[in-house]
This record gives C-alpha cells, sequence and structure tokens, in this order.
C-alpha cells in the first residue's frame, strides 16, 4: 500500500496521486514522532472539526489566504476501524505559530461547525 503523509490516506499501490488531497503519494507514512515534533515545534492548534470534508474546504480556505497549516486527519489510516469511542473522529487543524492570531480572525469570519 501507499500513503498519503499530507492527510495519512492508506491508498492503492496503482495510484501516485493521493484521491482525497492530491498530493503525491509514498511507501512509507510518516511517523506519530513527526506530528508530535511539529505539534511542540512551530504549530500550535487551532481547531478540531468532525467532519473531514467539511475540514478539507476550511483548510483551504485557510491556505487560499496565506496561513500555512499542519492537518492530523484521526479517522484516516490502516487502524481507523479500531477508533470507536466518542471524540476519536475528525480533523486537528494546526497552524503556523506566527500566523495563529490571523488564522482565528479568518476562523471567526469562516462558518462551519467547530469544536474550539
Amino acid at each position: 500500500m501507499k500513503w498519503c503523509n499530507t492527510c495519512e490516506k492508506e491508498c492503492e499501490d496503482v495510484l501516485d496521486v493521493c484521491p482525497t488531497c492530491g498530493e503525491s503519494l509514498s511507501d512509507v507514512l510518516k511517523t506519530e514522532h513527526d506530528f508530535d515534533d511539529m505539534v511542540s515545534g512551530d504549530y500550535e492548534a487551532l481547531t478540531h472539526i468532525k467532519d473531514n470534508v467539511e475540514a478539507n474546504v476550511f483548510i483551504s480556505y485557510l491556505n487560499a489566504n496565506g496561513i500555512e497549516t499542519y492537518v492530523h486527519y484521526e479517522n484516516e489510516g490502516p487502524y481507523k476501524a479500531l477508533l470507536t469511542e466518542p471524540g476519536t473522529e475528525g480533523t486537528l487543524i494546526l497552524v503556523s505559530s506566527n500566523q495563529l492570531e490571523d488564522a482565528k480572525v479568518l476562523m471567526e469570519a469562516f462558518e462551519y461547525d467547530h469544536e474550539s
């Protein structure tokens, strides 16, 4: 199987591009350690959205307005069937620390059902 390291989606070997986000696929999924480094580094959590489609629209909106994002899809990948507890689904959206305040302003102007 191939992996999208942008949205962490598992894809068929015959694909070269992720059908969800259009990014190039890799034979290796980035590790959870990479995510931990990103969260503790120059990125801060902006919001969590339960619906991945809605999250993708919001991420596109942020990117179109010059906000650098890092996305952690919590219900994608090979173990998504094991995620049965409430709160284990959705998308965590992080933004560059120096753009956090601008991202919050954009988030207020964007109408969607976010949790935080």
